[in-house]
C-alpha cells in the first residue's frame, strides 16, 4: 500500500518536472514565462529546460518566416471567383486620385514584443505604412508616383513606417514595401 503510493507520486513528480523539457526549432525563437512574467526573452534554437507548466510557460515564434501585411485589398495570388476588394484610394500633389495596392513584408525581429504587444501586427504595420504611403503620394504628381520615383517612395515608407513601429515596440522588422 504505502510503498506503492510513493512510488506512484514519485513518478508523477518526475513526469512533472519532465514535462519543462522542450525543443525550439531551428526556425524559430521562443520566449519563457513564469508565472505570466517574462524570464526569457529569446530563447534560440535547441532543448532546453524550463519549470513545467502551470508556473513556466513557452511561446514559440517563427521567426524566420516573413508575413505579409495588404494596403488596398487582398494579394492578387487569390484564386479566381473570389470578389476583389478595392484598391486603395490616395491623392497625389498635383490632385490626382490613383488606386494603389502594396504589399509590405515583415518578420518578427523582437519575441517578446510581438507576442505581447502587439495584437494584430499585421493590422498595425498596414496602418504604419499606409499613412506614410498616403504622405509620401500627396508630395508628388502622378506620373512621378508610378514611375521615376516609386523605389524612392517604397523605401521612404518601409524607413519611417519602421519608425513608427519601433516607437510602438512592436517587435517586427520590415524587409519590403512594394507598390503593385
Amino acid at each position: 500500500g504505502r510503498h506503492r503510493r510513493r512510488v506512484i507520486a514519485a513518478a508523477a513528480a518526475a513526469l512533472w518536472l519532465l514535462s519543462g523539457v522542450y525543443i525550439v526549432g531551428p526556425d524559430q525563437q521562443a520566449v519563457v514565462t513564469r508565472f505570466g512574467k517574462v524570464v526569457e526573452r529569446r530563447v534560440l534554437p535547441g532543448l532546453r529546460i524550463m519549470w513545467p507548466y502551470p508556473i513556466g510557460r513557452v511561446h514559440k515564434l517563427k521567426v524566420l518566416q516573413r508575413q505579409r501585411a495588404f494596403i488596398g485589398g487582398a494579394p492578387a495570388d487569390q484564386p479566381l471567383g473570389q470578389v476583389e476588394p478595392l484598391a486603395s484610394q490616395f491623392l497625389t500633389g498635383d490632385r490626382n486620385l490613383i488606386n494603389i495596392r502594396t504589399v509590405v513584408q515583415y518578420s518578427v525581429a523582437t519575441p517578446d514584443e510581438y507576442l505581447f504587444r502587439a495584437e494584430d501586427a499585421g493590422r498595425a504595420v498596414s496602418a504604419a505604412a499606409e499613412s506614410e504611403l498616403a504622405r509620401q503620394i500627396a508630395s508628388r504628381n502622378v506620373d512621378d508616383v508610378l514611375t521615376t520615383e516609386k523605389v524612392a517612395i517604397q523605401e521612404t515608407v518601409r524607413q519611417r513606417a519602421q519608425q513608427l513601429i519601433d516607437d510602438y515596440g512592436l517587435g517586427v522588422v520590415l524587409s519590403t514595401v512594394s507598390i503593385e
